[in-house]
């Protein structure tokens, strides 16, 4: 009996650690943004996308549309990956 509460315990806790995936990491891929500025450099970023389930890079120019953006692969797939 103790162990079906302990292994009915791990799958809760499981599936909640999923639940609380950041909500960043639900938004829209970033989108190349200039806002009202030009700018002639270009940065690579990555942008987490949930229906591939993986982060990609693209380049960043000037204003960001959104929050799903991180300077590296390594911390979007920290933040983001399942």
């Amino acid at each position: 009996m103790k162990l079906i509460f302990v292994v009915f315990i791990i799958v809760a806790l499981s599936g909640l650690s999923r639940a609380h995936k950041d909500p960043i990491c639900g938004q829209k891929p970033a989108q190349h943004g200039y806002g009202d500025l030009f700018c002639a450099a270009a940065f690579p970023r990555f942008s987490y996308y949930p229906n591939l389930k993986e982060c990609q890079k693209w380049l960043y120019s000037c204003g960001i549309t959104n929050e799903n953006h991180f300077k590296t692969k390594e911390e979007c797939e920290a933040k983001c990956k399942e």
